[in-house]
This record gives C-alpha cells, structure tokens and sequence, in this order.
C-alpha cells in the first residue's frame, strides 16, 4: 500500500470518527441542562396545586410580606418559607431526560395530580410552570433524585438532589408556627393561671424566686427559661370549632419587649387531641398539643 492510499485511508478513519464524536455529543446533550431559570424579584404570586387532588392554594406578595390563600382561608406566609420556596425555584438544572413518552408519567409522578404543580407569575404574566414529580433515595451512595417536569412540555428529566422534597410541601409549611421567640435572659416574670389561681415566679436581683419569696432552685428555672423562650407549634387547628374551653394560661414579662407574651390553652373538642395551644405572639396559630408536647413543656414543667 502506497503513501497516497494510507493518506486516503486516514483521512477516512478520522472524518469517521469526528463525526462519531459530533453526533454522540448532540445524543448526550440533545437538550438545553437549565430546565428553569428566573428571576425571583419578578414573582409576585405563586399558585401550588398539590398532589392527589388536594386543594390548591395561592401565596401572593403583599406590601410587607407573603399571604397565604387556600379557599376562603387566609394567613400570613413566613418570608423564610416563601424565600427557601423561591431559592429552589430560581434555577434548575437537569442530568438528563428521562422519558418523553406519556404513558410513564405515572413512573416519574408527574402524570395529572401525581405531581405538584407549581405556576410563577408576575401579576398576569406566567414565568413559569412546572410539574415536580417523585423522589428517589440511592442508600448506597447517600444521594437523591428528583423528577421534573415542564407544565407544557412532554419530558421528564432528572435532577439531582432533594429538590421534589422540598418543592413538594403543603398549605401549613408556609405559614407561621412560631408560639414564642424570646431571650432567656430578658425574662424577669411569669404568672401560670389555673382553676381560678396564679402562680408567680420572678428574678430579684440575679435569682429567682416565688411570689412570696420563697428561692428556687436556679438550675430548674434556667432549664425552664430555655424551653419557654423558643416554642413552636407543630399541627394547625384549621377548624375553630375544635377549640374549647380555656383552661390555664401563662403570662411572660421581662425586659426589651414590647408587650407581655401570653399562652393559653383550651381543651380540644377533636377527640384525637388533648388540648389546643395559642399564644399572643402567633395571632392566627391554633396548634393541637398531646399531653407530652408543648402542653407539657410550657404548662407541666412551670417550677414550684
């Protein structure tokens, strides 16, 4: 064989292959990775609809934060939520496309009310529109999957990390369950009210002692001070007909604050809960307690 026809046959075997890279590259990445980008300073309203057919509610930008909607209920939406809610929306980029074809929606959760649906909009301008589907955990490798969709789209992709977790949360995820947010060291009062009586205790000089003067024990009180100080609520009572009688009460005084903090607790007319906790720092929070949480802790462990 010649020069010229090993020249010819090399030339051959390299436009070959380049064109072999060429369009196993274009296989690869035969789509464009960022799914979703915007510009979360433009999103004034955010319409979820759950998945499994549940009610969809709004979250819209107001003059001094977020408001929740969901039928004719209406709270005020927590600025972290909204803004760990928008933060995850901001951007989303994909390993690849998983299925284009309708028929294994159900596989991924993004088919009809499998997914949660989520619209961003800018008054009446839709930036975006997605379906955030299922959620898988490799054990072995410690790491998560998630599955997206575009609302008007027909693939699927693959997105690496915990992004349908938390895409995925509810109505009460975005709403305040703050009960108290205090400092312990500013408190210098506190009056527990029950069956017609008040117990008091209160700091004199650096100690603490009862009403009528009797000390207590300091490692007791700080303990106390410490779970009192940071309380939140877990579950929501979304019907006031579940709240009864009130039954006790706890007053908190203390310094840099611009009103006592006041708890009370009623009996709950829900037969799968004990009590219903509420405190004056949370206007609109009505949370259910058991006789092991925030009942026990505010209310039981009051020291004597």
């Amino acid at each position: 064989m010649n020069n010229k026809t090993l020249a010819i046959v090399f030339g051959a075997l390299l436009l070959i292959y380049l064109l072999t890279k060429v369009f196993s590259g274009n296989r690869e990445r035969s789509f464009d990775p960022e799914i979703m980008k915007v510009d979360t300073a433009e999103v004034n309203k955010l319409i979820i609809h759950p998945a499994q057919g549940e009610e969809m509610f709004e979250i819209s930008k107001t003059g001094n934060g977020w408001q929740l909607q969901r039928g004719n209920q209406q709270f005020q939406a927590t600025s972290a939520a909204v803004g760990s809610l928008l933060s995850n929306l901001s951007s989303i980029t994909a390993e690849r496309v998983v299925t284009k074809n309708p028929e294994r929606y159900k596989d991924y959760a993004v088919a009809d009310e499998g997914g949660t649906r989520i619209e961003l909009l800018n008054n009446q301008k839709k930036l975006a529109d997605i379906v955030v589907g299922r959620f898988n955990f490799n054990q072995a490798t410690r790491s998560g999957l998630s599955y997206i969709k575009k609302f008007d789209d027909q693939s699927v992709y693959s997105v690496d990390g915990f992004l349908s977790m938390s895409l995925s949360q509810g109505f009460d995820s975005y709403r305040n369950k703050i009960l108290t947010s205090l400092t312990s060291t500013d408190l210098t009062k506190l009056t527990l009210e029950e069956n017609g009586e008040s117990k008091i205790i209160m700091k004199m000089d650096s100690s603490w002692q009862t009403a009528s003067g009797e000390p207590l024990d300091s490692a007791s009180v700080a303990s106390y001070l410490n779970t009192v100080r940071s309380v939140s609520g877990a579950t929501f009572v979304n019907d006031q007909s579940s709240v009864g009688d009130r039954i006790k009460g706890l007053k908190i005084e203390g310094n840099n604050m611009s009103a006592p903090v006041e708890i009370d607790c009623y009996t709950s007319r829900d037969t799968t809960h004990h009590f219903v906790i509420h405190s004056s720092t949370n206007s609109e929070g009505y949370f259910f307690s058991d006789s092991s949480g925030i009942y026990e802790r505010v209310f039981q462990k009051f020291p004597q």
